[in-house]
């Protein structure tokens, strides 16, 4: 969008997105680990393929292996940063956040499973079904190219960077501890991540948002600039400002000194052409420049404009 090269001049802080932005998206089955003795690791793996079948978001990859051997899913509803349910064998099973599936569980549940996250620094999602919880998932991604020297640069330039995804996991303070991001939040719904971004704003921040995924859409169109992953959905590039086509955070750090670029040197051809004609005009108001020498001037008034906008191109 045209705002893009003046807005990014003005930033004061860059928020990230996780999954598919800071990381690559490819996310995949590091540990399995049964809670019901009637299932074992292959056969929870074969339930979570079933539900995951055709979804869309990016945990899906992690799962998509040839089980549907065993288990045929039908009805499969998928709920924005919280996970996805089906039917298989006319039981409702529920794959995503632990407060999302702990819903179905009956009562006789203890309320305190949803605070019995295993530890490691992996992101952990939960598979259940009305009868209770059958299994967690350990999964983990690799951290994209091109974001820590973003993220030097953004100290060098006195920009915070912050970190708000939707995992609600330990791997969100793992990857900020390790990117040396001060600011996160884990298990941020797309509101929460909307009434950040207004937050700051009000604070009088100035925000770049980067994200790729349907839960990002509110806050890339809220955020006063905003830049889609190349591989992101097609509903957060229609919200986005600019899409990062070649999925390399460090092109951001270039854009936005080509837009500190283009910046100065618009004031210069401003101030340039503001001296020039307050200078040759009275001149040929009061007949002292004759014509030919006024086309001169202007002619060359011109090229040194369009002469001095070409530097961008070095």
């Amino acid at each position: 969008r045209a705002h893009v090269l003046e807005s990014l001049s003005n930033i004061t802080r860059i928020v990230f997105d996780k999954t598919g932005t800071l990381t690559l998206g490819q996310l995949r089955v590091k540990r399995c680990i049964p809670t019901q003795r009637q299932f074992d690791e292959q056969q929870s793996m074969a339930l979570a393929a079933a539900l995951e079948k055709n979804a869309s978001h990016p945990i899906a990859s992690a799962f998509l292996v040839d089980a549907t051997q065993f288990f045929s899913a039908i009805d499969i509803r998928q709920y924005t940063a919280e996970g996805v349910e089906g039917q298989i064998d006319k039981q409702l099973y529920r794959l995503g956040s632990v407060e999302f599936v702990c819903k179905i569980f009956p009562r006789t549940i203890p309320l305190s499973f949803s605070a019995s996250v295993p530890e490691g620094n992996l992101q952990w999602v939960l598979l259940g079904s009305e009868g209770g919880p059958i299994a967690w998932f350990g999964l983990s991604d690799s951290v994209r190219s091109g974001i820590k020297p973003l993220l030097s640069y953004c100290t060098a330039e006195s920009i915070n960077s912050e970190l708000l995804s939707g995992d609600a996991s330990s791997a969100v303070a793992a990857l900020a501890e390790d990117l040396g991001i001060q600011d996160f939040q884990a298990g941020a719904k797309p509101a929460d991540k909307l009434a950040r971004i207004h937050g700051l704003q009000a604070s009088g921040e100035r925000i770049l948002m980067v994200g790729d995924g349907i839960n990002d859409a509110p806050v890339l169109a809220g955020a006063d600039v905003s830049i889609a992953m190349g591989a992101a959905t097609d509903l957060a590039q229609t919200r986005a400002d600019a899409v990062l086509l070649n999925n390399n955070l460090s092109a951001i750090a270039q854009l936005r000194s080509i837009a500190l670029k283009t910046g100065k040197i618009i004031r210069q051809n401003v101030a340039w052409a503001l001296c020039y004609n307050a200078l040759a005009l009275p001149l040929a108001a009061l007949g002292m420049v004759p014509p030919w020498a006024a086309a001169i001037g202007m002619s060359a008034s011109s090229l040194v404009v369009t002469l001095n906008a070409l530097r961008l191109n070095r």
